[in-house]
């Protein structure tokens, strides 16, 4: 499984770019700068969307997706969450006025968008991608995603949560953790209230996790990058790493 870093910023910034991983060529989780960090050539290929909830710095690129790959598709991108996010998606966002609905208009040959609601995940790309509610201010949900030899977990945004820690720890074939730290220590009581981890309260949250991985960390807010990175760094995890914009993992 090929894992690409398109965006895993907390926020715009130059140099930062919202949230979106590429898994393989065709597969996305969220869609904060697909169309910013990818060629059109590359937008080609993506057939699916998993989106983790809509606040906007996880979807806004798939509105510009949409719109590039209009004159191009023989069949929809496939939009997959759960009920209360593509409802939100299509009454807030592609609603005919903040955005044309993509999946009510063709190039003639096919609709753009195709929204599909989901409710334990769904086999797409070859790959099985199961879906877990986190904690969060708005519906949202966290991702294990099996490519039948090994797996991954993705949180998504989220303060501490449960269940998607106790998949994970019975996987045997998880490969690696990607979850957020979003607001440095001093910032607690912000991060508590939007659904977001500090370095403190990620310690904390490992204690659920059973298995010696590697753990991946994105959705550092640009206003405290280096605070935060000082902050991550001094927590002495083994295996612990910052996304950066354009990394490419393989699992």
């Amino acid at each position: 499984m090929d894992f690409r870093v398109l965006g895993g910023d907390g926020g715009v910034a130059v140099g930062h770019q919202t949230t979106s991983f590429l898994l393989n060529e065709d597969v996305l989780i969220d869609a904060g700068s697909v169309a910013t960090s990818l060629s059109t050539e590359e937008q080609k290929k993506i057939e699916y969307v998993f989106i983790s909830h809509c606040h906007l710095d996880h979807v806004k690129d798939l509105c510009f997706l949409a719109d590039n790959m209009f004159a191009f598709r023989k069949t929809p991108i496939q939009v997959l969450s759960i009920k209360d996010n593509i409802e939100i998606l299509k009454r807030h966002i592609f609603n005919n006025e903040i955005w044309p609905d993509f999946s009510n208009l063709s190039n003639g040959t096919s609709n753009i968008l195709e929204f599909k609601e989901i409710e334990d995940g769904a086999k797409v790309g070859g790959l099985d991608v199961q879906i877990f509610n986190v904690n969060h201010p708005v519906p949202a949900i966290g991702f294990i995603v099996d490519d039948g030899n090994s797996s991954i977990l993705i949180t998504g945004d989220t303060g501490p949560t449960d269940q998607i820690w106790k998949e994970g720890n019975k996987r045997a074939n998880l490969r690696a953790i990607f979850t957020e730290i979003a607001f440095p220590d001093s910032q607690e009581f912000v991060a508590e209230a939007a659904g977001h981890f500090t370095p403190k309260t990620f310690q904390e949250e490992m204690k659920k996790v059973t298995k010696k991985l590697p753990i991946y960390i994105y959705h550092l807010k640009p206003s405290f990058y280096n605070s935060l990175k000082q902050e991550i760094d001094k927590l002495g995890f083994p295996d612990l790493y910052c996304l950066q914009l354009g990394d490419k993992l393989s699992f």
